[in-house]
């Protein structure tokens, strides 16, 4: 053999010893994964009385990967029969060392579980359906459920209390579903995508719905586009800054029902769904103890949109939302017992400054329309009546020429359309506090008024 043919056949032979090696790896791998199985299975069959199965486990050590197929849970539980199935499981970036040095603990790379199933039915009771579930796909990554393995497998006795601080040990950098339904004789439910990013202390950095729709009997009753929460600038679990928002927002009321109020009141806005966005941002300055919130906002499509913007002081502080968090549940079932705490917090709360924003899109218009002529009056009339009668109220309260901008701006908003705008400012910057408000708005409310700046505006809509 001359020197190259000595050199591959040495490469080959290595190569072969070497894979040799892997495999035998692998299967001892295989036993221990499939022996730990067995174990929580046999627990869970004396404990819960329900049986699991997996029909193959795979350990790829060259690709760090562990495989299973087929996992299944049957059994009764709380007279519910649950049978219910993972097609395949996946856990990838698997640590080797703990594979063989401890065998349960999943979690710590990245786990994927792909096409599973469940049935939900009440035991005895022929042809019922309390849920099939279906998820195409999720996907956990970079989470910390290996350290936890052992709260977890006492999870179903935990107080609420001991429940929630788990959660908080939680961590992962994200957690993925996507196509989840439920199917039950009642309703359906269908998701097509949600991602949470960042998930620690309870909390998540990132949160986001997408395609969401919930049928009933005969007819989809709710949808919505998409659901997005951002979380910025956090202390401890407590974002700073952030942001949510909803768009599409569809609820349908349902057709085959009579004496439906809702479908009334739609009916009244001269609408057959209502459709609608909704926003919210703020920034909470925890030094200074001051919520602002840049944007509440409900805008209801071809009816008309309200804005609301307000910052308040006297927030709670760090300490104080964290000594809430730790009282027990039992703190909150009697409404006489509530804790001192929550008093403390409300008589800290104050007005810095708040503003109420209405732009219509001809919803107003038509409701002025409608009433009016219930009243066998003209829009202009009814328009002139209700604008002079607000005009009077706020008269007692606030100066005159004050009481009529504020009027004629609704006035104009109720006659063509447009944007009207009213706010509310407290006086060098000293905040209105709520527990001596609210007393004293039924005694003195004269007192009230003159602790804040009022302003109005209107702009009318441009056709």
């Amino acid at each position: 053999m001359n020197k190259i043919g000595k050199i591959i056949a040495t490469f080959v032979g290595v190569g072969v010893v070497g894979f040799g090696g892997i495999k035998l790896a692998e299967n001892k791998a295989e036993e221990l994964l499939r022996a730990d199985f067995d174990r929580v299975a046999q627990e869970t069959l004396e404990k819960d009385k329900l049986t699991m199965s997996i029909e193959k486990i795979t350990v790829d050590i060259l690709m760090r990967e562990v495989r299973g197929t087929n996992f299944s849970i049957t059994g009764v539980d709380d007279n519910i029969k649950v049978d219910a199935n993972v097609e395949r499981l996946k856990e990838s970036n698997v640590d080797l060392i703990e594979l063989f040095t401890k065998p349960d603990a999943y979690g710590s790379g990245k786990l994927i579980f792909s096409n599973v199933t469940a049935k939900f039915k009440k035991e005895g009771v022929k042809d019922s359906n309390d849920g099939n579930v279906t998820i195409e796909k999720i996907s956990l990554t970079g989470s910390n459920l290996h350290e936890l393995n052992e709260e977890l497998n006492s999870i179903d006795e935990m107080e609420p209390e001991a429940l929630y601080a788990l959660m908080k040990k939680f961590k992962a950098d994200k957690l993925r579903m996507k196509n989840f339904s439920i199917v039950s004789d009642e309703a359906s439910f269908s998701l097509a995508d949600f991602e949470v990013n960042n998930i620690f202390l309870g909390t998540a950095e990132e949160l986001s719905l997408a395609k969401v729709s919930v049928l009933g009997k005969n007819q989809e009753i709710f949808s919505l586009a998409e659901m997005i929460y951002k979380g910025e600038d956090f202390v401890d679990a407590y974002a700073t800054k952030a942001t949510f928002k909803i768009d599409d927002i569809l609820i349908i009321p349902p057709k085959d029902e009579k004496n439906n109020e809702f479908s009334d009141v739609l009916k009244s806005m001269e609408l057959e769904t209502l459709s609608l966005d909704m926003n919210v941002r703020y920034d909470w300055d925890l030094a200074k103890q001051i919520i602002d919130y840049k944007e509440i906002s409900f805008d209801v499509k071809d009816a008309f949109k309200l804005s609301l913007a307000t910052k308040l002081a006297g927030a709670p502080t760090l300490a104080q939302i964290k000594e809430i968090e730790m009282m027990p549940t039992s703190s909150f079932e009697n409404i006489d017992e509530i804790p001192d705490l929550f008093g403390d917090v409300l008589k800290q709360l104050g007005l810095l400054e708040l503003s109420v924003t209405v732009e219509d899109k001809d919803l107003i218009g038509k409701l002025i329309a409608l009433k009016a002529q219930e009243q066998n009056t003209t829009k202009e009339q009814f328009v002139m009546g209700l604008g002079m009668m607000v005009e009077q109220v706020l008269a007692q309260f606030i100066p005159a020429e004050k009481a009529s901008e504020v009027s004629q701006n609704l006035r104009g908003l109720m006659q063509k359309g447009g944007i009207a705008s009213v706010g509310l400012k407290s006086k060098d910057e000293t905040a209105l506090n709520f527990a001596e408000a609210f007393p004293m708005a039924l005694l003195k409310p004269q007192a009230i008024i003159e602790q804040l700046d009022i302003s109005s505006s209107y702009q009318a809509a441009s056709h």
